[in-house]
């Protein structure tokens, strides 16, 4: 009987012998699910690459807030451009472990007078506001809707992809498990009701084991082909109701993606509205309080300016530097 299948399936995919019973409606259905999948498979690939983006954006920000602070250790700068929160000292991403205490006041100092030498972020201030801190908290908080982006948008998502296609990639296979038997019975009655006419034209009886086997195949054609165009029917209005209500498991994720885009926009806008505002602030009060110093720079005065112009700039405590001999 298994051979028989095969002989079957290899006929038809050959073109020895075309199926009868191919649904049109369903090869079309399949043309259509085929590129439904593939929309499906980019919107997967495009969430997941704007996710990466996110985390690259998040990583490159505190980059530059560790950069920042780095750079301001022990100048005028620090309290309002590179300060973070104690408990960011010798993290390497600004978030302190669940549970863990802060470095002492004393062992902050030593970090930050390592901090040339090293890429762990390091403080002062147990709660400052300044540019570094704002970024960390930005970084901060991106992190953790990241870890929601995942849960809730991609994870949805892979898993709207995956049930699709392992039920239809399931139920194609039936469905042609049930096409070649039908086609198998289909060829056999054939066979069998030309077997019988030969007999009867050569003035013989079909014995009645040879009607006795036509009749059982007859009616395990007749079963085969209710189960089929059952399975078929049904099969199409699967596949249409995932292609044309398919639109009813998009609204979730996109409900998701847009309450995502709302949450970490506002929580942005309200600490870079607020304690960035407050940063700026300090910063053009800090150059008030410094003379010479031009908002849009010196680098003109760094590049032309003579070593004893810009000395006289900022004057030093002792000018005079001599040279002992050896």
């Amino acid at each position: 009987m298994a051979k028989a299948r095969i002989v079957t399936r290899v006929k038809d995919k050959t073109g020895l012998a075309k199926s009868k019973n191919k649904s049109e409606y369903l090869k079309a259905l399949r043309e259509k699910h085929s590129q439904f999948s593939k929309n499906l498979k980019y919107l997967i690939s495009t969430i997941q690459s704007n996710h990466d983006a996110m985390q690259a954006y998040s990583k490159s920000r505190l980059d530059v807030a560790k950069a920042i602070n780095a750079l301001t250790v022990d100048t005028p700068l620090f309290k309002c451009g590179g300060d973070i929160p104690m408990s960011a000292i010798g993290t390497t991403d600004g978030c302190a472990v669940d549970g863990e205490n802060p470095s002492s006041a004393a062992a902050a100092k030593a970090t930050n007078r390592q901090m040339s030498n090293s890429s762990a972020i390091v403080a002062h201030d147990s709660n400052p506001t300044s540019f570094a801190a704002v970024h960390l908290q930005l970084h901060k908080k991106t992190k953790l809707y990241h870890r929601k982006y995942v849960e809730h948008i991609l994870t949805y998502a892979a898993d709207w992809e995956r049930i699709l296609s392992t039920r239809v990639n399931k139920h194609l296979k039936h469905a042609e498990k049930l096409r070649v038997d039908l086609d198998h019975y289909q060829k056999k009655v054939e066979e069998l009701n030309k077997d019988a006419n030969k007999t009867m034209t050569k003035g013989k009886s079909v014995s009645d084991k040879g009607v006795d086997k036509l009749k059982r195949n007859e009616q395990k054609l007749v079963n085969a082909r209710r189960e089929h165009e059952q399975f078929v029917s049904d099969l199409c209005g699967f596949l249409e109701e995932i292609m044309e209500r398919g639109w009813k498991d998009l609204h979730p994720l996109l409900v998701k993606m847009a309450q995502f885009d709302v949450t970490l926009s506002g929580e942005e806008a309200s600490l870079l509205s607020t304690q960035m505002v407050a940063v700026v602030g300090e910063l053009k009060a800090l150059a008030g309080d410094h003379p010479n110093m031009n908002p849009t720079g010196r680098l003109k005065e760094l590049e032309t300016w003579s070593l004893e112009s810009i000395n006289k700039t900022n004057p030093r405590e002792n000018q005079q530097l001599t040279i002992t001999g050896g």
